[in-house]
């Protein structure tokens, strides 16, 4: 009998998933020659088979719990361990960086002026750009900019006085020091406004003030606007807004939480219709689902909708333009949502870009975008079973890194959208080769089971891959749609805490709100500060939408009130 290698694929040390088409092949040798041997051996090796699958399914169905239910991170120092902790992040030595920028700038214009900013910056010790960084971080203008200055001055000494030390020289202004300091407020405040009235003695005639105008609401426009952030954006629900503000000495029925979030929604409405229409002409569409709840929906579903309901986030992107985030509560697919939204576009414009995962659902039929698909979506099937087939999905882990470590130096040189894609068409584009060569050498010669863990994963790969490499032939698409789910987190914190919508009508009032919110967020803007003013002047938002969006009020504001000052130095003369 010759000697069989039976153990083949079963080495740790080389690769722990088992050659299932070896195995099979040795098991019938011994059946030539051993007939009743190789039966009995033949089911064994079937058993192991079978259990190896099972053990794949399994890891991959514990990491996908982990991810769940625990502080599971996807980063590669948690796959790999922290030894391995930066095998995703190219070699950035000074040299090598000069190198390829140097050869970079002669089909780039700006790289050539960003070389020798990124050599000074690389030649700094890390520890160094690492305190500048925190230094920045803790400066009370960078991170407190809305706040008030209150300038003290010496209680003693003047500028151009006499030095009283050396009694030489002259006092000049230095840089001041600055402290912050946090003071506590309210979240609500009420006041008991009392009108008297008088009434006379004969003629019984009663005499009455007139109630100011901005005091014939319940409430202004700053607490609609905080209970509105508080519920919409921090996901505090009705009832807890309720006792919250009880421990304030002012606990408001969570019924008129809600009707002071809907007379804030009315006046933002016209501003929300205004930011569907520019996301529909924006560059790239970033958009997602997450479950919803409507308590009333089944009592109001017509017999053609569906009985799921789902929160649509799509995050609208223009190079140089603005981020708009918008959400969509109901029982559309983010893709039914995604083709009424481009049907609202400037028919002139080129089709833009969606970035989205590769569920069908997400890109329905007619619907006229360039399809991107998420590469974190593709990387995370090879991190659920990376404890079962570690050295093939390290592999492909480690390739995506590289994309992820490309991408990275895009962003720190400040290239542009050709810019960003020449770079990875010369850095990346190989890399993405290599990756979708090995994918289906692993399948065409039957090295992994295709319907095992790794098959699909691998399959999935090949299946999408125009969709996954969109970035190497289309200016400014993402690699992925991590945006949208970071802002997908606002409804679902707002559905864990609130569990459900009561209505159709009071989801639309959160779509709206959060809409306003996030954007106004991404804008760099106060949003409390911004929804005081778009109610404040919700006639003029109403008339003109689009002069009131989050990136051009202040300088609406500004026009109002040149021209009322203009208007009154006209009266005063």
């Amino acid at each position: 009998m010759d000697r069989l290698d039976v153990t083949q694929g079963l080495r740790k040390d080389t690769n722990p998933a088992p050659d299932a088409d070896r195995l099979r092949a040795d098991v019938a040798i011994i059946r030539e020659r051993y007939p009743e041997i190789g039966e009995r051996f033949g089911s064994v090796i079937e058993l192991y088979l079978k259990l190896w699958s099972l053990f794949a399914v399994f890891t991959a169905s514990k990491s996908r719990m982990k991810r769940f239910f625990s502080s599971f991170s996807e980063r590669a120092s948690r796959i790999f361990g922290k030894a391995e902790e930066d095998t995703e992040a190219p070699n950035t030595s000074a040299a090598d960086i000069t190198t390829e920028a140097t050869t970079f700038a002669e089909s780039t214009e700006t790289a050539a002026e960003l070389v020798g900013e990124i050599v000074e910056e690389l030649k700094k010790p890390a520890r160094q750009r690492n305190d500048e960084k925190r230094k920045e971080r803790q400066r009370g203008a960078k991170r407190y900019p809305d706040a008030p200055l209150v300038i003290h001055e010496h209680p003693d000494l003047n500028c151009g006085q006499r030095c009283p030390a050396c009694d030489r020289g002259n006092l000049i202004d230095f840089e001041a020091a600055r402290k912050v300091r946090l003071l506590g407020e309210a979240m609500l405040r009420v006041e008991q406004h009392v009108f008297k009235r008088l009434r006379c003695s004969g003629c019984q005639e009663l005499f009455s003030q007139r109630v100011p105008d901005e005091m014939k609401e319940h409430s202004d426009e700053s607490a609609r606007a905080i209970v509105a952030i508080m519920k919409y954006d921090g996901g505090v629900p009705f009832n807890r807004l309720q006792v919250l503000t009880g421990n304030f000495g002012v606990e408001v029925p969570k019924s008129t939480v809600f009707d002071m979030v809907e007379k804030a929604a009315d006046a933002i409405a016209p501003v929300h219709e205004a930011l569907v229409d520019a996301a529909a002409d924006a560059e790239v569409l970033i958009s997602d689902d997450t479950t919803a709840r409507i308590l009333d929906h089944e009592a109001e579903r017509e017999d053609c909708e569906r009985k799921g309901l789902f929160t649509t986030g799509i995050v609208a992107k223009t190079e140089g333009g603005p981020t708009i985030h918008l959400y969509a509560t109901g029982p559309r697919h983010t893709g039914e949502n995604m083709k009424e939204l481009v049907a609202e576009r400037d028919p002139d414009l080129p089709p833009p870009i969606q970035m989205s995962d590769a569920a069908s659902r997400n890109f329905p039929e007619g619907l006229d975008t360039l399809a991107g698909k998420c590469l974190t979506h593709a990387r995370r099937k090879f991190v659920d079973c990376h404890e079962a087939f570690p050295s093939e999905c390290g592999f492909v882990i480690r390739k995506i890194g590289k994309v992820y470590g490309h991408e990275r130096e895009c962003q720190e040189r400040g290239f542009d959208k050709f810019q960003r894609l020449a770079w990875h068409v010369e850095h990346s584009g190989p890399v993405m080769d290599e990756l979708i060569a090995h994918a289906k050498k692993q399948l065409d010669d039957h090295l992994v089971e295709p319907n095992g863990e790794l098959g699909k994963a691998l399959q999935y790969l090949i299946n999408h891959w125009p969709g996954l490499t969109l970035f190497l032939r289309v200016p400014g698409c993402p690699l992925d749609s991590n945006e949208v789910e970071r802002a997908l987190k606002v409804p679902i914190r707002n559905r864990k805490n609130a569990l459900f919508f009561k209505t159709r009508h009071g989801a639309m009032i959160g779509d709206i709100l959060m809409s306003v919110i996030r954007t106004a967020r991404a804008s760099g803007i106060n949003p409390h500060d911004y929804l005081v003013e778009i109610q404040r002047h919700k006639t003029q938002a109403f008339h003109a939408p689009e002069a009131w969006l989050p990136w051009n009020y202040r300088d609406t504001l500004e026009r109002i009130e040149s021209e009322r000052s203009a208007g009154v130095a006209s009266a005063a003369k």
